[in-house]
């Protein structure tokens, strides 16, 4: 479960952005179980500069619960920040950067490089479905990983 809500500031109305994660992710590096239990949120704020660009900053703390780890957990701090352009009314690009530095339990750095391409499917004023394609690299457990993703989203 995921809920982002980037509120671009304006002149006098300076809203917090800010995002809520929560769920079982795949863990990649050498020997590793293959399942982590994550809970993350973070703040900050989000600007933009047009009407087709969307630019992000938060800081995110992290949780961790997996054997793997050294005590059987790990808490993460660290940043990210990315973009969202809309290329065409229904087109839109994100890019993303994140990392952050274990500070308790297991204290190994990681960090990320996303890209999404994003298709959505509006009949009438708001999108039913949409088709992403996601890119992303990734470092954890001493290990780098590359993963393509094609997803299929539908709004309610």
């Amino acid at each position: 479960l995921k809920i982002v809500s980037l509120s671009p500031r304006e002149r006098f109305i300076e809203p917090w952005s800010w995002e809520i994660a929560t769920g079982v992710a795949r863990l990649h590096g050498e020997n590793a179980d293959p399942l982590v239990t994550f809970l993350s949120g973070g703040f900050g704020a989000s600007v933009r500069p047009n009407t087709s660009i969307l630019l992000y900053l938060l800081g995110e703390p992290s949780l961790q619960l997996q054997r793997d780890y050294q005590d059987d957990y790990r808490l993460g701090l660290g940043p990210k920040s990315g973009a969202y352009i809309d290329l065409a009314e229904a087109l839109r690009l994100g890019l993303s950067a994140a990392g952050d530095l274990g500070i308790a339990g297991d204290r190994e750095g990681r960090y990320s490089f996303d890209s999404e391409t994003r298709y959505a499917f509006t009949p009438g004023d708001h999108p039913v479905a949409s088709v992403r394609s996601v890119l992303r690299h990734f470092h954890e457990l001493d290990s780098n990983t590359t993963e393509w993703k094609l997803l299929l989203d539908l709004y309610f």
